[in-house]
């Protein structure tokens, strides 16, 4: 008994000194202490960007527990005030940088950084800062009364000035500002990928600072460098105004350089370029633009390969420079860029298409005799594709020529999905409707086509499991636009002709694509005129629905004279078909010459002998074939070559009349 006594009573005794020692230590300031041990720094992504509006600012430090216990910050960053009064920008927010939630052990260090977007001009000051939610007696003492300490102890050696850091952002130009995010990603990497927003310098929901971009394409690095010097917090914002027009609230609204040449620029002349501007080209040789790069004036000074220097005053994201963001010289007198591949020191020319300065803000008439609208309402989205093969649907916004939308088209307070037509190519509109994932299939949707100032409802309340699985088709020509609604409807969608020029007793080949738009099977006959002479005739054609066909036509001049023929077909009409307007094509001219005459101008000469030499051993895979590589086979054979060459030399010096 006497032994379990005097344990308990020195068990009590132990306990009690612990307890007496722990709130001794905790009566005298035993708490945590936070220091500064490492000043604050404050950078711009970019010395190409310094403090501008768009621009990212990182800041980093250290601190350090000097304290005797654990202690933990809810919030850790650096603290802004804006323009002195309240501090807050005009949103009504402090620029403060992001803030993080750390807790340190006594003598623990840790290294903060953080970023802050700059929205606004003017005089920004910062400090280091950190709040406790929930603090102590022992860390009150800390504290503002808001649970802030915005005037953190100093380690030995530092003073006031390492905690805090004042910077001017200052006004330019949104196009200068663009150019500057532009020149700040020179050796990033060129990639293209569709409907990749990564192309486009947008990543977690917002554009990234020119240290974050991995890569862009050509398109991207303008869509990037605008929409980040502009400060855009979306990706492609915008608001229908009473249904007609589409505001977009970015200054590049479009992802594709057709689209942000024909839709977000102001056409320009070579003279009137200004930093910022944008050059449009066609690597194809001809149609709308496919690529683009950034004018920043200049010339600035590039450094690559071994102390090398080439002046630039363009910034082209390309693949051939290396498959990165390159520099590059335009030349105003010749139109033509000069694009450096760093590797090699090797240049390129490219011709310029076309300038274009973005114009902001951007707004696009979707009313019903400014653009063709096609409108669904209903659990179903659209899925449509144009004459060129590009297919726009519920999930990719932009396509060149047409953009997805989604508003109230008729004020019952639901959305409805629309896809906007904004530049109308001949041919024909396919148009699939795609019911939602788990919609009920009793419920219905309703088709309209906004097209000739008028509505055309193409579909009325069909049940969503009556979906059909064909499309609907909408034809665009250069007057009007069709919905193919007929039951029997047939059209001639193509009539292509192997060349221009043909020398007499030669062959000129054609093919003839027809579609059938109805509902049923038909049969009918088709004619094939030079001016009104019949040269190929098919009968009793046999097309099953929505589905199409090729005919292939010899037409064989012999007996024709010289002399400039009319090539066009004729699909006679089906009974029962009421629109019959592109039931004839007319090809173009055909002119009918002497051998050897390949310019058709009525002589054989040296003229011709020097076109012919200039294509010579091109066939139909030839870049240059349909710019006369073609006229030049004369024999037809699909080659440029000798033989050709004995025939013009056969008739030289020949003409008509």
């Amino acid at each position: 008994m006497l032994k379990r006594a005097v344990s308990t009573i020195m068990l009590t005794l132990i306990l009690t000194s612990m307890l007496t020692l722990a709130f001794s230590a905790h009566a005298t300031g035993g708490c945590g202490r936070p220091v500064l041990t490492v000043p604050v720094i404050i950078s711009s992504e970019s010395s190409e960007v310094g403090y501008i509006v768009g621009a990212t600012l990182n800041a980093g430090f250290t601190i350090r527990n000097d304290g005797d216990a654990a202690i933990r910050l809810d919030k850790l960053g650096v603290g802004g005030r804006f323009n002195g009064g309240t501090g807050t920008l005009p949103n009504g927010l402090f620029p403060d940088f992001t803030f993080q939630t750390v807790t340190l052990q006594p003598g623990e260090s840790h290294q903060y950084s953080g970023r802050l977007d700059l929205t606004e001009v003017g005089d920004y000051h910062f400090f280091v800062a950190y709040y406790i939610a929930n603090p102590t007696d022992e860390e009150k003492t800390l504290l503002d009364p808001n649970n802030w300490n915005t005037c953190i102890d100093l380690a030995p050696g530092l003073t006031d000035n390492d905690r805090t850091w004042s910077a001017q952002v200052i006004d330019l130009p949104l196009a200068t500002r663009a150019s500057m995010f532009a020149k700040a990603v020179i050796g990033k990497d060129y990639r293209t990928e569709p409907n990749n927003a990564f192309t486009k310098g947008w990543n977690n929901g917002r554009f990234v600072d020119s240290k974050e971009i991995e890569y862009l394409d050509c398109s991207g690095l303008a869509f990037w460098s605008y929409n980040k010097a502009y400060g855009a917090e979306e990706y492609q914002p915008y608001e229908v105004i009473d249904n007609k027009i589409v505001v977009f609230d970015n200054p590049v609204a479009f992802e594709g350089a057709e689209n942000q040449y024909w839709y977000n620029c102001k056409k320009i002349g070579k003279e009137e370029l200004r930093t910022g501007d944008l050059l449009f080209f066609n690597t194809k040789d001809k149609g709308d633009p496919d690529h683009v790069a950034v004018y920043v004036d200049g010339p600035f000074q590039y450094e690559y390969g071994q102390s090398e220097v080439f002046a630039y005053n363009t910034v082209e994201a390309t693949v051939w420079g290396d498959g990165i963001i390159t520099v590059a010289s335009y030349n105003v007198a010749t139109g033509t860029l000069i694009t450096l591949q760093p590797s090699t020191g090797m240049t390129r020319p490219l011709a310029v298409r076309g300038y274009g300065r973005v114009e902001f803000p951007v707004s696009i008439s979707v009313g019903l005799a400014e653009k063709m609208g096609l409108i669904v309402k209903s659990p179903v989205t659209l899925n449509v594709t144009d004459p060129r093969g590009f297919t726009i649907t519920d999930d990719v916004f932009e396509v060149p020529g047409m953009i997805y939308l989604r508003f109230d088209t008729d004020g019952d307070g639901e959305l409805d999905d629309a896809v906007v037509v904004l530049g109308q190519e001949v041919g024909d509109y396919f148009v699939q409707v795609i019911p939602k994932l788990g919609a009920d299939p009793n419920a219905t949707y309703t088709l309209e086509l906004w097209a000739n100032n008028e509505t055309t409802i193409m579909a009325q309340e069909v049940p969503i499991s009556d979906t059909p699985s064909q499309p609907y088709i909408v034809t665009s020509n250069e007057t009007t636009v069709v919905p193919r609604l007929d039951p029997h409807d047939i059209g001639i969608t193509q009539f292509i002709t192997s060349k221009t020029v043909v020398g007499q007793n030669f062959l000129l080949l054609s093919s003839l694509s027809i579609f059938n738009y109805g509902n049923a099977t038909e049969a009918f006959d088709v004619t094939v005129y030079a001016n009104t002479t019949t040269i190929g005739t098919f009968a009793n054609v046999t097309l099953a629905s929505r589905s199409s066909t090729t005919l292939n036509i010899s037409w064989n001049t012999t007996g024709f004279a010289s002399g400039n023929y009319t090539i066009s077909a004729y699909a006679w009409p089906v009974q029962g078909e009421t629109y019959t307007a592109d039931n004839t094509l007319v090809d173009g001219i055909a002119c009918v010459v002497i051998p050897g005459d390949v310019n058709g101008d009525g002589t054989v000469n040296i003229l011709d002998a020097i076109r012919l030499g200039n294509h010579f051993l091109e066939t139909p895979s030839s870049p240059g074939w349909n710019q006369g590589g073609n006229n030049a086979d004369i024999n037809g054979d699909g080659v440029v070559n000798i033989l050709d060459a004995i025939i013009l030399g056969n008739h030289f010096l020949e003409h008509y009349p």
